[in-house]
């Protein structure tokens, strides 16, 4: 009986939906105009897709160094060297230097810090 009860709650658990977010939280995502990576650092869920847009616009758009940094940082802060080349070349930037420390994209540039553990410790992009 213990085996039967424990396979039923295992095949429960199995079929039931997996919901990463609630749908009151996208509906706040879709009127905002946000995604789960920008929203509470880059884009304010609370306000909607025209605010978001015209306040990016005031603050230096989409391309200052703070954006881009705090994109970074959840990108590939804790990653090992070759995971964070990978991630940052398929993010569009141009590595231009021997060690994968330094990268290019358009006029902005990126430095990765590496710990002592051989994991990027910060970024920093001027």
């Amino acid at each position: 009986m213990k085996k039967l009860i424990a396979v039923a709650i295992v095949a429960v658990i199995h079929t039931s939906p997996a919901l990463a977010i609630n749908a009151h939280y996208r509906a706040q995502l879709e009127r905002s105009g946000c995604t789960e990576m920008n929203a509470g650092t880059t884009c304010n869920i609370h306000k909607t897709a025209e605010q978001n847009e015209r306040n990016a616009r005031r603050h230096g758009g989409y391309n200052s160094p703070d954006v881009i940094r705090a994109h970074l940082n959840q990108m590939v802060v804790g990653s090992f060297r070759g995971e964070a080349v990978d991630v940052m070349e398929s993010d569009g930037w141009t590595r231009i230097s021997q060690d994968g420390s330094k990268y290019r994209k358009d006029d902005r540039y990126a430095t990765l810090v590496w710990g002592q553990d051989d994991a990027v410790a910060s970024v920093v992009v001027r």
